[in-house]
């Protein structure tokens, strides 16, 4: 049975949604200038799984309308509070998969990203220098247990644990 989700004149079913996930995750391992372009005639730009699994104006109405959360009830001291349900549910993931290990990992990682946003980081001589500082608890073979993502100074709550630490207490 398929489920369908409503707003409104507006509908889209499972596969849909599945089909639309897998176009982001292609074109974040596949980058070009512009989403348009995975959808191009050209040799160089065209891509199979996009344009085998939706068309480009499919996408592009489903891009506009796709939400993570609900923006009239958004916490205004989360900087990520559109992306904070997808976050809780990959941590309670994690944590669910996790088999009981003793030597575990908090350390930092970067998400490459060059366009705007409050909470996107510069740091001078790493690998990738502008994106999203993400901390994470990992184990010995790189299994993330719970991450969080880094909102600037204001957010420790326990400095008391260092500077990994006391991003990740909640855990």
């Amino acid at each position: 049975m398929r489920s369908f989700v409503e707003t409104g004149q507006y509908t889209v079913n499972d596969e849909e949604i599945c089909a639309f996930l897998a176009v982001l995750i292609m074109s974040g391992y596949v980058p070009l200038p512009r989403r348009h372009m995975y959808w191009q005639q050209a040799a160089d730009c065209r891509n199979s799984v996009a344009t085998n699994f939706m068309t480009r104006d499919r996408f592009d109405e489903i891009m506009c309308y796709f939400h993570l959360a609900d923006n009239n009830q958004l916490n205004k001291e989360d900087k990520f509070a559109k992306l904070r349900p997808c976050f809780d549910n990959l941590n309670r993931s994690f944590l669910a998969r996790f088999c009981s290990e003793t030597r575990l990992s908090i350390d930092e990682s970067m998400v490459p990203y060059f366009g705007h946003h409050g909470c996107k980081q510069f740091i001078r001589g790493k690998p990738i220098r502008f994106g999203y500082k993400i901390w994470c608890l990992n184990t010995m073979l790189g299994y993330p247990i719970q991450f969080q993502a880094y909102q600037g100074k204001g957010s420790v709550t326990r400095p008391e644990l260092g500077l990994g630490g006391a991003r990740l207490c909640w855990i």
